[in-house]
């Protein structure tokens, strides 16, 4: 059978999500046990020990709560992408302005002070 994975060509299959009539009917019936022996279940629960009373109470709980997504950094495709949008932004608050050129000694002057200050904080 040579057929495409997935593809088959009953057009009216069983629609995504449909749940088969067997899982349904095992639920059904987990469901009407739970409900019966709910006050026994919970009696001895009670009758448990702390420590295995929050043993089996964490055990339930990942059937009810939904588990904890790991936080997600900032990968550098994220970063990189905030930094050009900030870029993009200074751009168009300077559009049409041109940027000041200095000169050869002002730029001289710049790095001689930028020195005296990091000399004078390491004395």
């Amino acid at each position: 059978m040579g057929g495409i994975k997935g593809k088959t060509n009953n057009k009216n299959g069983r629609p995504p999500g449909a749940v088969n009539k067997l899982a349904r009917a095992h639920k059904e019936r987990l469901s009407g046990l739970l409900a019966e022996k709910y006050q026994i279940f919970t009696r001895r629960l009670e009758e448990l020990e702390a420590k295995d009373f929050v043993k089996a109470y964490i055990d339930l709980l990942k059937y009810v709560v939904p588990p904890a997504q790991p936080a997600q950094e900032a990968t550098p495709h994220d970063r990189n992408s905030a930094l050009k949008e900030r870029i993009m932004e200074a751009s168009k608050t300077t559009a049409g302005k041109q940027p000041e050129k200095a000169t050869a000694n002002e730029c001289r002057k710049q790095r001689k002070t930028t020195k005296n200050k990091q000399n004078a904080k390491t004395a």
